[in-house]
């Protein structure tokens, strides 16, 4: 579950993920970013 606000599109920009694609995938880095807003 998510807990927070800081997965906005500025911040995700910031790494790479842009707001207007509907499709991508992500790198390592991405997807340990996103996953440190996650509890398991």
């Amino acid at each position: 579950m998510y807990q927070g606000n800081n997965l906005s599109r500025a911040n995700l920009e910031e790494i790479g993920i842009k707001r207007h694609v509907q499709y991508m995938e992500l790198n390592d880095e991405q997807c340990a970013y996103i996953d440190s807003f996650f509890i398991e």
